[in-house]
């Protein structure tokens, strides 16, 4: 960390001292915060002079699945890389403010870029940044012609609102931060982003002038979002990671498809804090601990790492952000910017089935990861290191082999020779199950792979495999599964194994059966083995057993980039999972899945929606759509959530934007940690919250915190189960009051294979169940109608009847005061088990109070005979089975077998009320397990939920509302 105190205008390049008055108008500017530039401004290499421009045409932009960079941002180019710079423009999500790196990329052959960057953003003080006010704070300090280009930000002291860093840290912490992030600090920001000839990065100074007599200590970093980077690397004993919390590294680098970036910090030998939550990573830059920032500190004694400003003086700190094709591209240029002796390693990779092309190489020193290279197609790899003595191994999925120690020396080439272990290969197919084809057509479907104990054994400790690449925790049920393979329905997959025994299950969501058949009753796949040099396969004919015509199945809540997933790959899940309707919902930003599902060829099997989160650091799960994916608006289209004077709109006001622009909203992960209502500290049976605007920076409102103008409740999450009962009760207590909002399921997966995306989902009535044929303004107004069942399955079909009226879910069913009958079919693929069918209605108990959520089960209804409206089923038998038949080419049938269970419960209703049913699965004595009883075991391998939880079979269907005095329906809890 570098300090110093410069008053004149000490630039020493061609460029001269900006003025008070910016070339882009919009006002004065703010004063820029002089210092030396010279140390940064020197050439990392040959090459073209640089320039710096204003955008003036979208010619100029980068491209690509993150870009977000407008005309009227700005742009750094070179003949190696490209970075564009946010204007004088407020956007949305972790870093919104202009002034911050929005796109990057390396030139490419006929600019197509390939963008995966979602933003870089400087923060000091735990939650603190700069703004430009106008265009007019932009400045060029050097246009390129004497070898770099220099764009000066000037900005104002202000908070970064979008990312709880103080909050967050807290948590992790003895003790609270003795540092306010809300007490201005009174110094002026100015934010030098500097690109040389020759550079594969770009510089960021962020300089701090302090006007006043008393000095400032600031603890200082940086925002990043990951964008469409679909992995993220530190280069120390953590490897590639995903966890959320503290760690240390000294720099961090992402990577999606042949686009990467690293930020790095000084440089680049650390220490370094990183904060990650929720795929946002904030940097503290210089610190090894944080713990000096718990107790009261001053400028004499100041906390390692922190830029302390002396009154009536200046200081600044830098990092760069690099840009490549790779996390070992990256590498090399920061190793190179460093200025260290490099020597060359160029080898080959053999091993595998058929060599090692694509085989990651871990490069480690002295026990600490270095870096992570790729052999390419012709299992080369190619890189510069630092001069000194490595440790070098070659990794495939599922196997890694021995390490090969290699010197290298300065200016000289190393030239090793990596073995892999000898694989088979394995091809695995799923064909359309069409008794009427003879000829075999391919479809979507999930391969999960499995080892037995000899052959797992063999498998490479996952701490050790998470150095090579990203390896996912799975669930305690699926500790044997070596592969997850995801075909969208058009062609083979094809895994390499270590020699030993598998087997495999596929499978294609609640509505299909799984191969093999026998999976249900021994919960074992189709045996392969697997021999060294040679090939296999194994083929599945998947029927769809299950009955949802008229109804289309819909995962509402698709992340992928604050779940570094890439597009591609959440769609293969999902068309996976059978699901037929995906509509996005990443943080603050309108992700365009069309692309995606378009490379897949995939547009007959699944329609896509845009949607966004919304944000905001106060709480979280509020998810709005459809939304229109337009790079002209903020966050491509997204809600935005920011009030005045830097505060938070409240719950009422964002849901009006959404209203506004013709969206429904659901609130998804309510009872969660950050949710909606827990942040509320909210009691359904009186809509009144405990929270204060000011505890949770919201803006005041006329009409409270709370606000019930949202259209949809998120009952079921895939990523938390335990919120199941709170929000079940928090529902039925909506409905009892009259709010009338649709129960939903979603999987909200942040993850490639845990949780499952596409389970659970929502299947919505619609007259016409095609995706080719979707229209998205009935699926939206059928969802609003609350016509929708949503879970795992299985799937319920619910008719009410009441003399010759009858009703299904949504409607309302008059009664006359007599009888009201339930009738249930629950259809389901016999690998599916669950133990219960429910029907719950109205009842003053559910609601939550003192700003606690009630999670015990609700009571089930009264029959008239006082018997509960249960039924205990076991799955386990062959009673429920139900053949399914289909016609072959000749005209035979060929039969298949669903679990089927039919059910009537009756009830005389006094006053208007309302019935849901439920499917669940009772696995403990708390949740009405009886004694003796077996439980049945969760859905994994099939489905995954989050590692530390089990997904279990629950579905509930919406209310089906009685009228009993034929005066319109009444909500039984304002009685």
């Amino acid at each position: 960390m570098h300090r110093v105190c410069v008053f004149a205008c000490a630039v020493l390049l061609a460029a001269a001292c900006g003025s008070d008055d910016s070339p882009g108008g919009g006002g004065p500017a703010s004063p820029r915060c002089e210092i030396d530039l010279s140390p940064f401004t020197a050439a990392d290499g040959a090459g073209a002079n640089p320039s710096v421009r204003a955008i003036a045409a979208a010619a100029d932009l980068v491209g690509g699945p993150a870009a977000r960079g407008q005309v009227g941002d700005w742009i750094l180019t070179n003949d190696r890389i490209r970075v564009v710079v946010q204007g004088a423009r407020d956007d949305v999500g972790a870093s919104p403010f202009g002034g911050t790196i929005i796109d990057a990329d390396v030139i490419r052959p006929a600019g197509a870029g390939r963008d995966v960057l979602g933003g870089v953003g400087p923060l000091h003080g735990f939650g603190r940044t700069g703004r430009p006010a106008s265009a007019a704070d932009f400045e060029v300090v050097a246009s390129g012609e004497a070898g770099a280009a220099v764009l000066a930000v000037s900005a104002k002291d202000v908070p970064a609102r979008s990312v709880p860093i103080a909050r967050g840290l807290d948590e992790t912490l003895p003790s609270p931060l003795a540092v306010d992030p809300e007490v201005e600090l009174g110094v002026n920001i100015t934010n030098y982003y500097i690109l040389t000839a020759g550079a594969q990065r770009v510089r960021m100074v962020t300089a701090f002038c302090n006007p006043s007599d008393v000095p400032r200590v600031l603890a200082v970093g940086d925002v990043v979002s990951p964008g469409a980077a679909d992995e993220r690397f530190e280069p120390t004993d953590r490897g590639w990671s995903r966890a959320d919390g503290v760690s240390d590294a000294p720099w961090i680098a992402y990577q999606g498809g042949d686009s990467a970036f690293a930020l790095v910090p000084g440089n680049g030998a650390g220490p370094n804090v990183v904060w990650s939550e929720g795929g946002i990573d904030v940097t503290i830059q210089g610190a090894d601990s944080l713990l000096p920032y718990t107790r009261p500190f001053d400028a004499s004694l100041p906390p390692g790492g922190a830029v302390v400003v002396p009154g009536g003086a200046s200081a600044w700190y830098e990092r760069s952000l690099v840009i490549g094709s790779s996390v070992g591209d990256v590498s090399q240029a920061i190793f190179a910017a460093r200025g260290e002796e490099l020597g060359r390693v160029s080898g080959t990779v053999t091993g595998g089935f058929d060599g090692g092309a694509g085989a990651r190489i871990l490069v480690t020193r002295e026990g600490e990861v270095v870096t992570v290279l790729t052999a390419d197609a012709g299992r080369a790899f190619d890189a510069l290191l630092p001069a000194g003595t490595y440790a070098l191994s070659a990794s495939l999925p599922g196997m890694i082999g021995p390490e090969v120690e290699v010197e290298v020396v300065a200016g000289d080439t190393a030239t090793p020779m990596l073995d892999l272990p000898v694989a088979g290969r394995l091809e695995v197919r799923i064909d359309e199950f069409d008794p009427r084809l003879s000829d075999a057509v391919p479809a979507p479907g999930r391969a999960v792979i499995r080892c037995f104990a000899e052959t797992c054994d063999l498998r490479p400790d996952p701490a050790r495999e998470r150095l090579f690449r990203e390896v996912e925790a799975l669930p305690a049920a699926a500790s044997d599964v070596v592969w997850v393979g995801n075909s969208t329905g058009r062609g083979s997959l094809f895994v390499d194994l270590l020699p030993g025994e598998y087997e495999v299950i596929f499978s294609n969501g609640p509505e299909y059966e799984v191969s093999p058949l026998s999976f249900a009753n021994n919960g074992r796949g189709n045996p392969r083995t697997i021999v060294g040099g040679e090939e296999a396969k194994v083929v599945a004919r998947l029927a769809r057993v299950v009955d949802t015509t008229g109804w289309i199945a819909a995962d509402l809540r698709v992340r992928t980039q604050d779940a570094r997933v890439s597009g591609r790959d959440r769609i293969a899940s999902l068309l996976a999972q059978g699901v037929e309707v995906a509509i996005s919902a990443d943080p603050d930003v309108v992700t365009d899945l069309k692309e995606a599902a378009n490379q897949a060829e995939a547009g007959a099997r699944i329609a896509i929606l845009g949607g966004a989160g919304i944000a905001p650091p106060s709480f979280t799960g509020i998810h709005a759509f459809p939304l229109a994916f337009d790079p002209a608006l903020p966050g491509n289209g997204a809600i935005p959530w920011a009030a005045a004077d830097h505060l938070v709109l409240a719950p009422d006001a964002i849901f009006a934007q959404a209203a506004g622009r013709g969206a429904l909203v659901q609130v998804s992960g309510a009872r969660g940690p950050r949710g909606l209502f827990t942040a509320l500290k909210l009691d359904t049976r009186t809509l009144t919250t405990h929270a204060t605007p000011e505890s949770l920076r919201i803006a005041p409102s006329e009409d409270g915190l709370f606000s019930a103008r949202f259209d949809a409740l998120e009952v079921l999450d895939g990523g938390d189960l335990s919120n199941f009962n709170a929000l079940l009760n928090d529902w039925i207590t909506f409905l009892g009051r009259g709010l009338a909002v649709t129960g939903t399921a979603s999987s909200g997966s942040t993850g490639r294979l845990s949780p499952t995306a596409g389970a659970p989902r929502t299947w919505v009535r619609m007259q016409e169940d095609k995706p080719q044929l979707f229209d998205a303004g009935a699926f939206t107004e059928a969802l609003r109608s609350q016509r929708a069942t949503a879970g795992y399955g299985p799937f319920l079909h619910v008719t009410a009847r009441a003399g010759d009226a009858t009703a299904e879910v949504g409607e309302v069913l008059e009664s006359a005061g007599g009888e009201v009958e339930i009738e249930v079919v629950a259809q389901s693929p016999t690998w599916m088990k669950y133990n219960r069918l429910e029907v719950y209605t109205y009842g003053p108990e559910s609601a939550a109070a003192d700003g606690v959520p009630n999670d015990v089960l609700p009571e089930v209804a009264l029959q008239p005979d006082d018997l509960p409206a249960r039924r205990v089923l076991s799955m386990n038998g062959t009673v429920y089975n139900v053949e399914v038949s289909f016609l072959d080419e000749e005209g035979q049938v060929v039969t298949r077998v669903r679990n089927e269970v039919a059910q009537t419960f009756r009830f005389k209703p006094e006053h208007d009320t309302f019935y849901i049913v439920v499917a669940r699965t009772a696995t403990t004595r708390r949740d009405g397990l009886e004694s003796g009883e077996p439980a049945p075991g969760p859905m994994a391998p099939v489905v995954f939920a989050d590692p530390g939880q089990e997904a279990y079979p629950t579905t509930f269907a919406n209310p089906i509302f009685v009228d009993v005095d034929g005066g319109g329906w009444s909500p039984p809890g304002l009685d």
